[in-house]
């Protein structure tokens, strides 16, 4: 086998600031944000308020949010006070080429987080950021290493491709894996003008929408779901029924046509027996679904859903906004599955990122494929673990790993071992 490591050289004496574009001084109550960024920290980074953090800022040490994530620290401790050496990796921060496999698809999953609050692939890394690296591998004794890359003035885009150079320039066979991850993390940088825009908003914003969905007196349409009969047309409007199977949800029409083309046609169109009645059945959805859809309409929070979102509950609501065409739920929804991705789950989510056609999670899947390689090439052709089973996502994972549908791999694999808050997807 062979191992990755990570070099970093002088890059000469330090050009001065006003060289370069101006780097905003780092607030210390911010400092441990960048340092996890640089880390590739993305399970500590998705649950914390980074409200009040700036994603378009710049460090002096780390350059962008995007520079972070992507290739930690960048900035040369030779002459400084540090103690910390940064040759071969010793910094401790690592990057998306130098991490293991299980690394790299952290710091794919932080970089779409990064972009999706706001992070800009067009800023530059201030002069600070004066080191230079290089990677290089050691295989059967012998070391073959890039050219080295600069960062200091160049955009976190321009940094990747000038990595991507710099390996192809060895043999890039050595390489493949780094390679397909430095694609994947182009792919999430070149997609930012199709992502879903999202703002901070203040909290009592939220809470208002949060009563106007709990408002049943100023109802004026229900939705009925469950399995059953006649019972669905007797229930009174402007409260909660349950009757049998069935459940009665009160909701306001306003909303419901400003949201989705779908429901505004079946409420708002003369003879249409919805828009006639005040009452929508839904077929083959439960109340904790529609809830959960509710609230992400309404707040586009989960604040007011009664249980956590599991994957399974958030592939049903995906469903149902897809077939109403709620598009910013469903893109909000991918966001919150691409977080979710396991090798319990990824058949099941793969499989509604292949039917809805949704570009980011099917690439945050790839991702996860391509990480977890050996784990699915047993699903692939073992009988004695639980197979993927839908012929659309065995064929994907064939295509992703290279190989044939249907084949097992001839070699030998180790598996890789297994308050009610408000919160976005």
């Amino acid at each position: 086998g062979f191992s990755a490591r990570i070099a970093s050289i002088n890059a000469g004496s330090a050009r001065s600031f006003a060289e370069s574009h101006l780097c905003t001084w780092v607030p210390m109550t911010q400092q441990w944000i960048w340092e996890a960024l640089a880390m590739g920290k993305e399970k500590a980074l998705k649950g914390v308020d980074t409200s009040n953090f700036d994603w378009r800022g710049l460090h002096p040490d780390f350059g962008s949010p995007l520079h972070a994530v992507l290739f930690g620290k960048i900035r040369d401790d030779a002459g400084t006070e540090s103690d910390e050496s940064t040759a071969n990796g010793g910094d401790g921060f690592g990057d998306l080429i130098g991490d293991d496999s299980a690394e790299k698809h952290s710091r794919l999953l932080l970089l779409r987080l990064a972009m999706e609050r706001g992070a800009d692939p067009n800023a530059t890394a201030p002069a600070s950021c004066d080191v230079q690296k290089f990677w290089f591998l050691e295989k059967r004794g012998q070391r073959k290493e890039t050219k080295s890359i600069v960062f200091a003035g160049k955009s976190a885009f321009q940094c990747l491709l000038a990595a991507e150079r710099a390996i192809k320039m060895t043999d890039a066979a050595d390489w493949k894996e780094d390679l397909e991850v430095i694609d994947e993390a182009i792919e999430i940088l070149s997609s930012a003008g199709n992502r879903a825009a999202s703002v901070s908003v203040a909290e009592g914003v939220v809470e208002l929408w949060e009563n106007i969905l709990g408002d049943t007196a100023s109802a004026d349409v229900t939705i009925c779901v469950g399995n059953g009969s006649g019972e669905a047309d007797s229930a009174d409007e402007g409260s909660e029924v349950r009757a049998g199977n069935l459940e009665h949800i009160p909701v306001h029409s306003v909303v419901l046509c400003n949201s989705s083309p779908v429901l505004r046609a079946m409420l708002c169109t003369t003879g249409m027996r919805e828009g006639a009645r005040k009452l929508i059945r839904v077929k083959d959805c439960n109340a904790t679904v529609l809830r959960l859809l509710l609230a992400l309409i309404y707040t586009g929070t989960v604040g007011t859903c009664d249980v956590e979102p599991t994957p399974e509950l958030l592939l049903a609501a995906l469903d149902l906004a897809h077939r109403w065409q709620v598009l910013h739920v469903v893109q909000m929804i991918a966001t919150g599955l691409q977080r979710h991705l396991s090798l319990d789950c990824f058949e099941s989510i793969l499989d509604a990122a292949l039917r809805f056609q949704l570009q980011s999670l099917l690439s945050s899947c790839r991702a996860f494929a391509s990480s977890h390689a050996g784990d699915l090439r047993i699903r692939m052709g073992n009988a004695s673990v639980p197979p993927l089973t839908s012929p659309n996502v065995r064929a994907e994972v064939a295509r992703i790993l290279g190989e044939t549908p249907g084949l097992a791999s001839c070699c030998e694999i180790q598996p890789s071992p297994r308050k009610r808050q408000r919160s976005i997807l």
